[in-house]
């Protein structure tokens, strides 16, 4: 099987990549090949999020990746616009000032048919950028929505939702997909640890004459051995 071709943002050749090289690159993109985005670094303000937004439909992205930026919730609304994210299958909005005001918009109000994996927490490693503020609000918006069909991973790392989200989360029949949710240096308790472990195994085994069984899902948490499974493979 032939690989696919991808265009790229950033190239190799544009690792010192600018918002004039960004608005040149999307001008550019055209139907027929996969786009990869990755926009990492503070020089990357709102601006990148209007400028993404302006992607036409047609055009398949499916990996896209904002991680340790400024562009913060007026990006992240004007993107939230944007007809590409129908075909994005892996979103990273990672320690890029994302709070609860923004999250309706990007995850409840058009429907995200694609997207498998989404990283929205403030995870080891990334050294500026101003914190993602997510609370309960975000995951009772990621549990009521109805936008996320094919979601399997959700990475809520060093985030302030709490029992109340994750219990949402777990009991989602919108997330029927959910394999694996990172928790850890969130607000979830022990005592909550072990219940929502306890849902997650209940999905596997329930069976239901509307459909097949729900999916398991494994939750990192505090109170376990850490390992990662986390890959950014489009």
């Amino acid at each position: 099987m032939e690989k696919e071709s991808w265009q790229r943002f950033p190239t190799n050749a544009l690792a010192g990549a600018s918002q004039a090289d960004l608005e040149a690159f999307v001008a550019g993109l055209t139907p027929g090949a996969p786009v990869i985005i990755m926009l990492e670094g503070v020089q990357w303000g709102p601006r990148a999020g209007e400028t993404l937004a302006a992607i036409p439909a047609g055009v398949e992205l499916r990996f896209l990746c904002i991680r340790g930026t400024l562009v913060g919730d007026p990006g992240l609304a004007a993107l939230a616009n944007s007809p590409a994210l129908g075909s994005v299958r892996t979103l990273l909005l990672e320690r890029c000032g994302l709070t609860d005001a923004t999250t309706p918009a990007l995850f409840s109000a058009r429907p995200l048919p694609k997207l498998t994996g989404l990283h929205l927490g403030n995870r080891q490693g990334i050294p500026a950028g101003p914190l993602n503020h997510l609370t309960d609000l975000t995951a009772l918006t990621l549990a009521n929505s109805t936008a996320l069909p094919s979601l399997q991973e959700l990475d809520l790392w060093n985030t302030s939702v709490g029992d109340a989200g994750w219990e949402a989360i777990a009991n989602s029949p919108n997330l029927a997909k959910l394999q694996s949710a990172y928790a850890w240096g969130t607000g979830l308790t022990a005592e909550c640890a072990q219940k929502i472990k306890g849902t997650s195994y209940q999905r596997l085994i329930a069976t239901s004459s509307s459909g097949p069984p729900l999916s398991k899902c494994w939750y990192h948490t505090d109170y376990d051995e850490r390992t990662i499974s986390w890959t950014e493979d489009a």
